[in-house]
């Protein structure tokens, strides 16, 4: 809610990168640290809180608030009215 949609694409495309060099033994290398760059750029500027609830075996998401979302408080209904 608070980045860019390309930048959220990007970011899922190197978070993915990021895990394969990870695997590889590749973690301190230039790739993974270009992924480690620009991934820490992307979450400096995401501020909000993320609600869990916690049970015997699960983990469920409660609420998601963006202290200054980009496109709409309610994702939700965002996400249904795009085409």
């Amino acid at each position: 809610m608070t980045l860019a949609a390309e930048t959220v694409r990007e970011e899922m495309r190197l978070e993915q990168l990021w895990v394969g060099e990870s695997l590889a033994g590749r973690w301190f290398g230039e790739v993974g640290t270009f992924c480690d760059h620009f991934i820490a750029s992307c979450a400096s500027r995401v501020r909000g809180t993320v609600r869990w609830h916690l049970g015997r075996g699960t983990a469920q998401n409660r609420s998601i608030v963006s202290e200054r979302p980009r496109y709409t408080g309610d994702r939700e209904a965002w996400e249904k009215e795009r085409p």
